[in-house]
């Protein structure tokens, strides 16, 4: 495992205090960020020379930045500060759906909690006879650690415990499916499992069938004691010769047999992180502390600073919606923990609708989401705005004029006495986010129209980066203050750096477009695929440099522009490349009142797109009943019940269409190849927990394989489920001719 050497920005060195460093040189200011800095002697044929953060003009050797401070070389080094220094703060929130408030864990408390806890797990492993559990010390079996559970305070005590003791984990969640449990359990083989009382029996149903004795004990994080267990379940664990202990048991363990930490060094293997690819077994992405510690270093570097001294009097207020097992979500919750913020966990973390109203108690200062949620977000407030009066939307109109005018000027945050005062603090208020300062989003690209939008009605910053599982989430961040039409993923991290490779075939080169595939190597990124040397042969070329599968292109200010995945850039019969992603967000935000989902697919054997539309019910009864098409205004009901009958309506879809093209055509932001000639309706009213409601289109879920955990689209499934359908549209043809 190759280390960096660590460097620090200028100015930072072992005699500033840590503390010092955070509040007080962090953010980097950020004409030094902006741009990019080429390394000298690297010039290629094939593409781009080396680029690092424009910063990496002034480090020793030109380095790239791997930690924030000399002291901070792991994360054990972070969360150790954090705890100490934040002591008194309040650290994690939660609540059942049922409570009315939340309760509180602090900093000092979580600390206790973790040293009780990491404690319990050494002796549990010790019972186990297991003498040595760090990474690859031995020539033994890797003992990894497997964490199986929704966002909760248990998970997050489990993961400092892991960095305290130089215990290594993984994680599974529910979308992976019992045959991707028993491959990463198989590579793994993982003798500890932590996890919910729900996913017991699960878990033993697929130990059983592939049997799996190499898991030898389970810790439940949520019952207190093993007599709530209903006594089949018991016997079932018993048969399969596991040891039980609840977290509360493991706690008591490690409070009475207290151990010394065992800090992990940089090179030590924080965690393993599966990702569930389109196709074949989960990729499992080695993730070192030094590759963590650069994540955290680069939006630590960049971002607005959070830091909490302790003479000051601010709070900040995180909601945790995404997935705690998802890089993007852990990496900014590690931000917060650093900063002195409070993490608020979900009241109930596998309904998506009940983040509105989690919001509404919690009142955020800082929100992390993917863009389904922030959409969500903009169509309420677009609801909002439309059902007013007059003399509201004309103000508001003024009020976004002004906020543009003032960006301009270098102020994305205003206070205006009425505009702010009165117009965007009654929108905020009345969804809970009247605190909000700043929204961060990632995993899928979301729309500039969008994020300007909710920029300005929420007075807020908005960042939207670019990053994978393989750099530990960040790679470009934006700036708040940079672009007024946030099109980029901003700049270069300070903890890696990037290629683009030349793709000539789809016309992305360095020479002629400054573009072509993003590849990247560095402190933050990983180096190996976990026990798949042929997947990592795949994925990295022999110098270290990981394939990312991403074209991306540089405009003139140096900034990152991700066009979309090499694989899913299709090619129509015209030889026309389309990128299905911008021309689904562009559809999404004109459309965001009649549909919350679409999925567009192109065969390059034809010359036109089609597309799967997931609509609103209500939203698009009330359209065709004020259409001048007498047999419309017949329909009475649109559900999975008669979704046949529906799209068997060639009169309704083509109605449909002509509405959803006419909103993107005035926008101006698709040329004719990337608009829809066919669609398909799709209903699916069954939610997550076999919930139904006739009026809720759920669409595409992770129980019906359609989407991810982050909540993006699996186009390689999308394509399979729909392949009649879209088979039939093109058989169909164009419907939008006369």
């Amino acid at each position: 495992m190759k280390l960096y050497p660590p460097t620090c920005a200028p100015q930072i060195n072992e005699n500033v205090q840590i503390a010092d460093a955070l509040e007080k040189f962090y953010p980097l200011p950020h004409p030094s960020l902006t741009s990019y800095f080429e390394v000298p002697g690297t010039e290629n044929s094939n593409g781009s020379p080396v680029l690092r953060s424009k910063i990496c003009a002034n480090t020793e050797g030109n380095n790239m930045v791997t930690t924030a401070h000399p002291k901070l070389t792991t994360m054990y080094d972070y969360m150790q500060f954090a705890l100490q220094y934040h002591a008194r703060n309040k650290c994690f929130g939660s609540r059942k759906v049922t409570d009315d408030a939340y309760t509180f864990k602090t900093y000092r408390e979580v600390a206790q909690a973790r040293d009780n806890f990491g404690s319990g797990l050494i002796q549990v492993i010790k019972y186990l006879g297991i003498e040595n559990h760090n990474f690859r010390s031995n020539d033994k079996e890797d003992f990894i650690l497997t964490i199986f559970a929704p966002n909760c305070y248990e998970w997050f005590i489990t993961d400092l415990s892991c960095m305290a003791y130089s215990i290594t984990s993984t994680s599974l969640y529910s979308t992976l499916g019992a045959e991707s449990y028993t491959y990463i359990l198989n590579a793994t083989k993982s003798p500890v499992i932590l996890l919910t009382l729900e996913k017991l029996g699960p878990l033993l149903k697929s130990i059983h069938e592939s049997n799996l004795t190499f898991v030898r004990a389970m810790v439940l994080f949520d019952v207190i004691s093993l007599k709530d267990v209903d006594p089949a379940m018991l016997e079932l664990v018993k048969a399969a010769k596991i040891e039980l202990w609840t977290f509360s048991e493991v706690l008591e363990i490690g409070k009475k047999r207290p151990e010394e930490h065992i800090p992990p060094q940089p090179g030590s293997i924080y965690s393993i992180f599966f990702t569930s690819g389109t196709v074949g077994n989960p990729k499992g992405v080695v993730l070192t502390h030094q590759a963590v510690v650069g994540g955290l270093t680069s939006i630590i570097a960049c971002m607005t600073n959070i830091f909490i001294s302790r003479s000051s009097k601010k709070t900040r207020r995180a909601l945790c919606i995404l997935p705690i097992t998802h890089v993007f979500q852990r990496l900014v919750c590690f931000y917060e923990l650093t900063s002195g913020a409070t993490i608020y966990l979900p009241s109930n973390p596998k309904d998506i609708k009940q983040v509105m109203a989690d919001l509404l108690l919690v009142k955020p200062t800082h929100l992390v989401g993917v863009p389904r949620i922030y959409n969500r977000i903009e169509s309420a407030i677009v609801a909002k705005i439309e059902a007013s009066n007059w003399i509201f939307r004309v103000l508001f109109r003024k009020c976004m004029a002004y906020k543009e005018l003032q960006y301009r000027a270098g102020h994305p945050v205003t206070d205006h006495w009425l505009y702010d005062r009165q117009l965007t603090s009654k929108i905020k208020s009345s969804m809970g986010l009247e605190h909000m300062e700043l929204m961060v989003t990632g995993s899928a690209p979301m729309l500039p129209e969008t994020i300007c939008n909710l920029r300005g009605w929420l007075n807020s910053e908005f960042l939207q980066g670019y990053g994978l599982t393989e750099s530990f989430g960040c790679a470009s961040v934006p700036y708040a203050e940079d672009e007024m039409s946030p099109d980029s993923s901003g700049y270069l991290c300070v903890a890696i750096e990037m290629r683009l490779v030349d793709c000539p075939e789809m016309n992305f080169t360095w020479a002629g477009n400054r573009s072509g595939e993003v590849v990247l190597r560095g402190p933050q990124i990983t180096q190996e695929y976990y026990k798949d040397p042929i997947i990592t042969q795949e994925n990295f070329y022999p110098d270290g440099w990981l394939r990312t599968g991403d074209v991306g292109t540089f405009d003139r200010n140096g900034r990152l522009n991700i066009v979309d995945r090499v694989k899913n850039i299709f090619k129509l019969s015209q030889g026309e490349y389309i990128s299905p992603e911008k021309v689904e967000n562009i559809y999404l935000h004109f459309n965001a009142s009649l549909m919350s989902q679409i999925f567009v697919y192109g065969d390059s054997l034809q010359s036109y797109l089609v597309g799967i539309l997931v609509i609103d019910e209500s939203a698009c009864l009330e359209l065709i009943q004020k259409s001048r098409i007498p047999s419309l205004k017949t329909i009475r009901y649109m559900d999975e019940s008669n979704m046949d009958q529906l799209n068997r309506n060639a009169v309704l879809r083509k109605y449909i269409l002509s509405r959803i093209n006419a909103k993107v055509d005035r926008s101006r932001m698709l040329n004719g190849l990337e608009k829809l000639r066919n669609i398909y309706l799709f209903f699916n009213n069954e939610g997550k927990g076999d919930e139904r409601n006739s009026t809720v289109n759920f669409g595409f879920t992770e129980a019906n394989g359609l989407l991810t955990p982050t909540l993006k689209i699996k186009r390689y499934a999308a394509r399979k489920f729909f392949e009649i359908q879209c088979k039939d549209m093109y058989e169909e043809g164009d419907i939008t001719s006369p």
